[in-house]
């Protein structure tokens, strides 16, 4: 449902002067911290952000030139 509205609204966007949605959650995060940083930006998301896809950045593992 979530995908499905974000989907909606960057169609909508196409038209109108809104700004596009990210249709994941994304998640940057530390490899020292990972636990802290993880609840810290999970509780400042919207409800509705909690259902989308979830992505997790490394910092660490994309200074290693791994792609996430």
């Amino acid at each position: 449902m979530a995908v499905y509205e974000v989907n909606r609204r960057n169609f909508a966007s196409m038209f109108l002067p809104i700004d596009p949605v990210n249709p994941c959650l994304v998640l940057h995060v530390s490899r020292t911290n990972l636990v802290h940083d993880t609840i810290e930006q999970l509780t400042k998301q919207a409800v509705m952000d909690l259902k989308k896809p979830l992505k997790v950045h490394d910092a660490a593992a994309v200074a290693l030139g791994f792609s996430q």
